[in-house]
């Protein structure tokens, strides 16, 4: 089961998603979000909490990684993902993915890896590098076909 999360109309300054949990890393998910409309996804299973997300829905790609401009700006970004470090490993990750898939047809899912491109790679999404980068390496950028 997905449950969304969004602000709405609470302060802002005393506003989290989710509770405070062992299994997910605490600084992508008890600070506050940069974006202005956060818009947080609980996934449930059983009872249990098994993956969170954090979407961006409007702002779009950065241009420098060469995706159709049309596709990039309407997109809507994986920001965070993590599945519960007690389920990983089982395939939850991948019908998360698949589910958001199907809640958002009308829209590409992206996402930039960090540290995770054999899984953004193996559900058949298309990889962006930014061309001529001078400098440290940007994380990849995942966007399904």
């Amino acid at each position: 089961m997905f449950v969304n999360r969004r602000r709405g109309t609470a302060d802002p300054s005393g506003w989290t998603p989710f509770e405070p949990s062992d299994n997910f890393t605490s600084r992508w998910w008890e600070g506050q979000s940069h974006n202005k409309d956060p818009w947080y996804v609980q996934v449930i299973r059983d009872g249990d909490e098994v993956g969170r997300v954090e979407l961006l829905p409007k702002d779009g790609l950065n241009p420098s990684y060469g995706v159709d401009p049309h596709l990039a700006s309407t997109a809507l970004e994986i920001r965070f993902f993590e599945v519960s470090s007690t389920c990983r490993r089982q395939g939850i990750g991948r019908a998360i993915i698949r589910e958001l898939e199907a809640q958002h047809p009308d829209r590409a899912l992206a996402a930039y890896s960090m540290n995770a491109d054999d899984f953004w790679a193996s559900l058949g999404w298309q990889r962006y590098d930014i061309p001529n980068e001078r400098g440290p390496r940007s994380s990849p950028l995942f966007v399904q076909r």
